[in-house]
């Protein structure tokens, strides 16, 4: 119930039924409620408490019972993604651990590259860079907790490009997008973050200073594939009081 907070489509939940079933044995679904997870704010729990109350409600349908425990745990610095594709990503604290060894050397080799542009965390969350594009796909995460996949890739190779190192541009992203996607803390969002930045699960490309052989994105690029400037004109930081 940790990870997928439903009853339909919920295959561990089915599996649990079918087994209590075939045992003739009550069935209970339990959720620890602990008060601190990673990044997640009020808003995050909030969106989860209400889900799992519609959780109580369906397994009531079903004639399931539903407790929710309170624990005091010890804090730990890693979340790991239990999922065979994502093993050797690991630690996701701002390492490269999981990506590939041509990603590794490449963005090594190229670490020291100048940038263009260099942002602090702060200004990154408030959306106050150079690109009205980049602020517009963050302010919107900001306010309404998502943000589209295709912009997200934009947005995280972007802070490769604008920060002192990739370890730092792995850092502030999984930060940011834990701390404001509704779906943040999820190992899909780890390993956007990780394709984004690290290659994985990707391929090398032409290479290029600050990103090596990691796949390249721009504005112009964004420019063909929609209409930039109606999002922009969306989500301008004076339309959101920013």
């Amino acid at each position: 119930m940790s990870r997928d907070q439903r009853v339909q489509d919920n295959w561990a939940f089915l599996y649990a039924q079918r087994l209590a079933l075939k045992q003739q044995l009550p069935l209970h679904v339990c959720f620890c409620l602990v008060p601190k997870f990673l990044e997640a704010t009020i808003r995050h729990f909030s969106f989860m408490l209400k889900g799992l109350q519609e959780v109580a409600k369906g397994a009531e349908r079903q004639n399931e019972s539903v407790e929710s425990w309170s624990l005091q745990i010890e804090q730990r610095g890693a979340a790991v993604a239990p999922r065979s594709a994502l093993e050797k990503v690991g630690d996701w604290g701002g390492t490269q651990a999981g990506a590939y060894d041509w990603a590794k050397t490449t963005l090594k080799l190229h670490a020291q590259d100048k940038r263009s542009h260099l942002y602090e965390l702060k200004q990154l969350e408030e959306g106050k860079t150079h690109d009205p594009l980049w602020n517009a796909a963050q302010l919107q995460m900001v306010h309404e907790g998502k943000m589209h996949g295709f912009l997200r890739m934009y947005w995280a190779k972007k802070i490769l490009e604008w920060t002192r190192s990739p370890e730092e541009a792995l850092k502030f992203a999984i930060y940011l997008n834990d701390r404001y996607e509704l779906d943040g803390r999820d190992p899909n969002g780890y390993v956007g973050c990780m394709w984004s930045i690290c290659g994985i699960h990707d391929q090398g490309w032409a290479e290029r200073a600050v990103f090596g052989k990691i796949r390249y994105m721009n504005y112009a690029g964004c420019k063909r594939k929609f209409d930039v400037g109606q999002f922009e004109r969306r989500y301008d930081p004076r339309k959101l009081g920013q």
